[in-house]
């Protein structure tokens, strides 16, 4: 298959029924070709044509579990980030919209958690393009760490990450903000330049039976929030703020 039809293929989704009905027929002819050549009866040339029969569907069937493989690799790799290893941003702006309707049809509450590392440019130029590499992956590990499975995770972006946590009010999913905060802050990122402080800035958004855009749209102006007010902190988009979680000094200044 080529790379244009696996990509095409990739969009549309894998073809379940289609596979289960090519698996059982080659089944069949694998099965009803043996039983051939078993027949004791049987003459030279017909056992000749049964054995042929059944080592091309044997093909056939590899061949099938391989364009299978391939898909299932491919899939993967469309939808994580190469250098963190975590979701993308289009695996998660699919697989958020599913998250939050589920939640819905259950009745659950679901916040959006988005942030990012702060003056990560001033880590870029100070250090160069690799030591911010180095930065993001130790950001991304820590963080999904302090997630649970369930979360959904990713980033989104250059220095940019976004998490969904259902079943939690914006309370606890602030608590849960502030968690990962700390694990990102509370330790030095150690690099090849030697460890640097890193800090990230958090917006919190809850459910309040909007779109999923406005859901989105709602955690980043939080975030923003948290950013003209100092960074290195946690902030919650609903109209009666909340006190700001106690932080320490950004790490990253001085």
């Amino acid at each position: 298959m080529s790379s244009l039809a696996m990509s095409r293929a990739i969009d549309d989704g894998w073809p379940v029924a289609l596979e289960q009905r090519t698996r059982e027929a080659l089944d069949g002819i694998v099965g009803a070709s043996g039983a051939l050549m078993e027949e004791t009866l049987a003459n030279a040339e017909r056992v000749a044509v049964a054995g042929r029969i059944r080592e091309a569907a044997l093909e056939v069937r590899e061949a099938l579990d391989g364009l299978r493989a391939r898909f299932d690799e491919e899939a993967r790799r469309a939808s994580v980030d190469g250098l963190t290893g975590q979701l993308n941003r289009a695996a998660f702006d699919e697989q958020g919209p599913d998250m939050l309707a589920r939640a819905r049809a259950e009745g659950a509450p679901v916040c959006l958690i988005a942030f990012d590392v702060d003056h990560f440019k001033r880590i870029n130029d100070s250090h160069g393009h690799p030591v911010g590499d180095e930065v993001l992956r130790a950001v991304a590990a820590r963080c999904r760490r302090a997630l649970r499975p369930a979360n959904l995770f990713a980033r989104v972006g250059g220095e940019e990450f976004a998490a969904v946590v259902a079943g939690a009010s914006i309370h606890t999913a602030a608590r849960v903000a502030e968690r990962l905060r700390r694990a990102v802050c509370d330790h030095p990122v150690s690099t090849r330049v030697g460890p640097i402080g890193v800090a990230i800035s958090l917006g919190v958004a809850e459910d309040d039976g909007g779109s999923w855009a406005l859901l989105s749209a709602n955690a980043d102006t939080a975030l923003y929030d948290a950013k003209s007010c100092g960074r290195n902190q946690v902030r919650l988009a609903v109209t009666a703020r909340v006190e700001e979680a106690d932080t320490p000094d950004d790490p990253t200044e001085g």
